[in-house]
């Protein structure tokens, strides 16, 4: 029998379990699927049972929330929708609704009162939390005509310290923070400010997963971009890193220090896009600038990439030289070597880059997948990945304090139709109400949904979506039926005749106030002239006016690629809300998207605590060895003062061993043998009065060490409130006090004998 138990923390670090910072932590997965296959160690018990520790399972104190918001055009009406959600999320983290046994949701009780008799809250409240917006805008990639100041270089800062965010509540860093002191309506309207204050001014090429990246990750943001000679006498200009009189590249350090004051080490993090077009995140170094130069026009691909841009010979015919074995495509190539006006519009230069221009200036997928998941990155190298590094491999910023890849999620409220990741049945099985909306989580969304809204881009050739709404295309796409999410196909060349101009829409939805473009407004869609599409339609079908009745979304293909190559701590939902009109329905706006971010936290936010009781010995003690895991090298140290020893060599290279088997390499790439995980035993609590602190007080102080509390059937040890938000069949934890060691994943070790009575099977 394998499970993952909750060890919970007091005082300041009241976590569920210590962290290992990075990668480490993939190893809960592993160990609570596997065993120790010998003893571990003298005179540790005979181990034939193995529990994990996850990290954050006992009380998650501290939520960091950051929302990138696409602040292009036609975005404001999905902002103002978003407005009336997020409040919603910071009500249910900080009083959580009541649960009964069989997991059924009831109105929550006043904050800081119990439940009903019967019920449970869904997990504890969380008070501290931060929520930060940053936007899509972060310029152009150095390119001089497009994407110059104002709203277009935000640059990942905070809006609320932007000249226009300030006065929206946010403290000096430009974030808002909610504790217990905290007035709802306050935040609200705070909040409310905050997201008007993002507008839809921003640059058009929307790098929304580079904005985040930025923010959190990356080690080294840069402050400003120049662009020099790409080599010694060449004419070719390259976008390079500015540097100071010390020669040394000038950071961005406003950015570093708002990055310092939101994000703390401790917290469970939660990243939320809001975005209705493809990501668009440059590469900052090299000529990507050129691509977004409207004046430049492009250079034609070979022809090899009209069938597979992922062939080694499909290059650009602008290439100085073609790859080896590639010679022969340059006579695909026209004669001046450019695309003609009609098939280079400046609005589509980031769609299906490497097949329409035989190059991608874009950064690769796997960077952001990598910047959430790996211990450690190589910056230099566009997808972070460390093997083949071509500079300094360093440690990763986002786990720098000890958060693992459990505790971040990411959530993409993105272009995908609704009814594509809709579920029809809740997360225990029974059917929805007609007014419920929920998306399939990470786990429910297999191969067949994934394959209909991404295909698979990796392929070679790169295989289309299943669903043609998810097909990125200026021209009709066979199979999109009329009357479907998507309005219906229109012709996208609206400004010139056989120049398309934009691209057809995933989906529509009724915008809650319609806007007249015939005032002039530029983000408006059905100016005169232009209205010849679904969205200006009053019903589809209808004959099309100036006025816009609908909002659109184009495909999200990229952020839905780093969403399932993130895994698990994915939420995907539809960014074409399904009721706009009732806001007293649970499916208005972005509700629907809330309630699945909810349902992911959840796993973090309530308390896992042991499925079944141990036997406790006469002076109190239980027959498990505990240990902590956590990065540290040759600087790895076990203080005695803190309760912790040296394990004993057995235990210590039983417990590497599993690590280093488990899937992944969770040690990370530079360490598969997991020789850098400092080791060491915690000691259970045996002094009596030290005992006794530990089993009933919230907070005991100077002890060190952990004890067991238990409060279900005979078994009543300790204070009843430390386990009374576990469900009512599993009342027991083990239970960590102390300051101790605080950045690690805990492993404790049961024999079979030390159960007070049999798993049910």
């Amino acid at each position: 029998m394998f499970a993952r138990i909750n060890v919970p923390r007091t005082g300041r670090w009241s976590r569920a379990a210590h962290r290992l910072p990075g990668s480490l932590s993939v190893a809960l997965c592993w160990l609570a699927f596997g065993c120790l296959d010998r003893p571990i160690g003298s005179p540790e018990p005979i181990t034939n049972n193995v529990f994990t520790a996850s990290v954050n399972r006992d009380s998650i104190d501290r939520i960091d929330l950051l929302f990138m918001i696409d602040n292009s055009g036609s975005m404001s009406d999905k902002q103002l929708i978003l407005e009336t959600a997020v409040p919603d999320l910071v009500d249910r983290l900080a009083n959580p609704v009541c649960v009964d046994a069989q997991g059924v949701q009831h109105p929550a009780a006043p904050p800081g009162q119990r439940c009903p008799d019967g019920q449970r809250r869904q997990f504890r409240a969380v008070t501290d939390i931060h929520v930060g917006i940053i936007t899509s805008s972060l310029g152009a990639a150095g390119a001089a005509e497009s994407c110059i100041g104002g709203d277009k270089q935000d640059n990942a800062h905070l809006v609320g310290s932007l000249q226009r965010g300030r006065g929206a509540g946010t403290n000096q860093w430009g974030f808002l923070s909610w504790d217990a002191s905290s007035d709802p309506a306050e935040f609200q309207r705070d909040f409310r400010a905050l997201v008007r204050s993002v507008k839809e001014a921003g640059c058009g090429y929307e790098a929304s997963l580079e904005a985040w990246y930025r923010f959190l990750i990356d080690p080294a943001p840069y402050a400003a971009y120049d662009k020099q000679p790409c080599q010694p006498g060449s004419s070719l200009e390259c976008t390079v890193p500015r540097r100071g009189s010390d020669g040394q590249p000038l950071l961005d350090e406003t950015l570093l220090a708002q990055r310092q004051a939101f994000l703390r080490p401790d917290s469970l993090l939660a990243i939320v896009s809001l975005t209705d077009e493809n990501d668009c995140s440059f590469r900052t170094i090299g000529q990507s600038w050129l691509m977004a130069t409207e004046t430049f026009a492009m250079y034609a691909p070979t022809a090899v990439c009209a069938d597979n841009p992922a062939d080694p010979c499909c290059y650009s015919c602008g290439a100085v030289s073609p790859p080896a074995g590639c010679e022969w495509a340059q006579s695909t190539c026209p004669a001046d070597k450019r695309l003609p006006r009609e098939q280079d519009s400046a609005n589509l230069r980031c769609f299906e880059q490497k097949r329409r221009f035989g190059v991608d200036a874009l950064y690769p997928t796997q960077r952001y997948v990598n910047a959430l998941r790996e211990l450690r990155i190589c910056p230099s190298n566009p997808s972070l990945d460390v093997g083949d590094c071509p500079g300094a491999v360093v440690d990763n910023p986002l786990f720098a304090g000890g958060r693992t890849p459990e505790s971040v999620y990411l959530a993409g409220i993105v272009g995908v139709p609704w009814q594509a990741i809709a579920a029809d049945r809740d997360r225990r099985g029974n059917p929805l109400a007609d007014d419920v909306l929920r998306f399939k989580t990470a786990a429910e969304l297999g191969p067949a949904d994934w394959s209909s809204i991404l295909g698979d881009p990796g392929a070679s050739p790169p295989l289309p979506p299943g669903n043609p709404l998810m097909q990125e295309s200026a021209e009709p796409r066979p199979g999109v039926r009329p009357g479907g999410p998507n309005g219906r196909e229109y012709s996208t060349d609206w400004i010139t005749p056989g120049t398309p101009e934009d691209l057809q829409y995933a989906c529509i939805f009724p915008l809650p106030e319609q806007r007249d473009c015939a005032a002039g407004d530029d983000n408006c869609d059905c100016a005169p002239g232009a209205e010849d599409k679904p969205l200006c339609e009053s019903v589809p079908g209808a004959t099309p006016s100036t006025v816009q009745h609908w909002a659109k979304a184009y495909p999200g293909l990229r952020e839905l690629e780093v969403l399932r190559g993130f895994g698990a701590n994915s939420i995907v939902a539809s960014i074409c809300a399904r009721n706009v009109q009732d806001r007293q329905l649970p499916d208005f706006g972005y509700r629907p998207a809330i309630s699945s971010i909810l349902e992911r936290l959840e796993e973090q936010l309530v308390r896992s605590c042991l499925p079944r009781s141990l036997a406790v010995a006469a002076d109190g003690t239980v027959p498990c060895t505990l240990v902590e895991v956590r990065s540290g090298g040759a600087s790895c140290s076990c203080d005695p003062a803190r309760a912790r020893t040296r394990p004993s060599a057995l235990l210590e290279t039983n417990v590497r061993e599993n690590l280093a088997r488990s899937v992944g390499t969770p040690c990370g790439a530079d360490d598969p043998e997991c020789t850098r995980a400092c080791l060491c035993e915690v000691e259970q609590v045996v002094e009596p009065a030290a005992l006794d602190a530990c089993r009933n007080l919230d907070t005991p102080t100077g002890v060190e060490g952990w004890c067991y509390v238990a409060d279900e059937g005979e078994q009543h040890i300790g204070n009843p409130a430390l386990v009374a938000d576990c469900r009512p069949t599993e009342r027991h934890v083990v239970r960590l006090v102390g300051e101790g060691q605080q950045d690690a994943l805990t492993v404790i070790s049961c024999s079979g004998s030390s159960f007070a009575r049999a798993p049910a099977l």
